[in-house]
């Protein structure tokens, strides 16, 4: 019976050996490393800086996601909808998220919401905002670097600067890549000047890299309507004039302006005063004539 019962574990051990991990996590959501969680709140929670976790499947949530400092969220291509008026992904931090869409649905707020934090970076990321009174981003005090966004909705920004009860610092974003939305009325960036006095939009919004996106590292940002910030292109600078034809000076020649010489004109012994800009007689005949009328 002893026997029996080894062979059946070393029969068990050997078949779970070579399952697939995709099949032994089926019905896991997340993972860091090889450790697998049965949910993404689980896995986040055990997270420690440095560290990532990784999505293993499309999930749903009504309360969102918070991700601690120093920890990236990997999306790995799918998918966070959210089911209540919650914020998706919460960054704290210098914690990041990529590769990751987050549906908002009609109830939902910030795809992600970007708190107090030092270094956040958001990349890679598409926003399907169905809730039309969010934006897609906010940054909410401290810094953080955006780049890959891909909204598709209709509210009144991709992303939004503001600072909030208890928030203390500005909000600082970087574009260091793409910003893209669906919807060309959809400003890039939003700046609540009510929560910041004073705001620069220089001091606020930093582009380093934005290719084929809404801004470019050269455009001139101003503030338009209500805190929207406008990107004005770049004026071309005025070329400089073509420079004209130097004067002509010294002799009255053909390599001036291609006009014949004095000598060809009158002969002999002419010669051009560039003085009184008339031919003078200045031959070996003992007399110079002065002031005849210059051709």
């Amino acid at each position: 019976m002893k026997k029996k019962l080894i062979s059946m574990a070393l029969a068990l051990f050997m078949v779970l050996t070579f399952i697939p991990a995709s099949v032994m996590a089926e019905g896991e959501e997340a993972k860091i490393g090889d450790t697998l969680y049965p949910t993404v709140k689980e896995a986040l929670a055990a997270a420690t800086s440095g560290q990532t976790v990784e999505l293993l499947k499309d999930v749903e949530t009504s309360t969102g996601y918070t991700v601690p400092d120093g920890v990236t969220l990997d999306g790995a291509g799918k998918k966070v909808t959210l089911t209540a008026e919650v914020n998706g992904i919460t960054l704290y931090g210098a914690s990041k998220v990529t590769n990751l869409t987050v549906e908002t649905g009609e109830r939902g707020k910030y795809a992600v919401h970007a708190y107090i934090t030092s270094g956040a970076v958001i990349s890679n990321v598409t926003i399907v905002d169905k809730s039309v009174k969010w934006a897609g981003i906010q940054v909410n005090g401290g810094s953080a670097t955006v780049s890959g966004i891909n909204y598709q909705g209709s509210s009144y920004a991709v992303i939004e600067l503001a600072k909030g009860d208890g928030v203390t610092g500005n909000p600082v974003v970087t574009v260091d890549g793409s910003i893209t939305s669906s919807d060309a009325n959809v400003s890039s960036i939003y700046v609540d000047v009510e929560e910041i006095p004073s705001p620069v939009v220089d001091q606020l919004v930093k582009v380093t890299d934005n290719a084929n996106g809404m801004l470019t590292p050269d455009s001139k940002l101003e503030f338009g309507d209500n805190g929207h910030v406008v990107v004005t292109e770049p004026v071309e600078p005025e070329k400089p004039a073509e420079p004209s034809a130097p004067a002509c000076a010294g002799e009255k020649d053909k390599n001036c302006d291609g006009v014949v010489t004095c000598e060809e004109e009158k002969g002999e012994g002419w010669t051009w005063n560039n003085s009184t800009k008339v031919c003078e007689f200045t031959g070996s005949t003992g007399y110079t004539v002065v002031n005849t009328a210059a051709k």
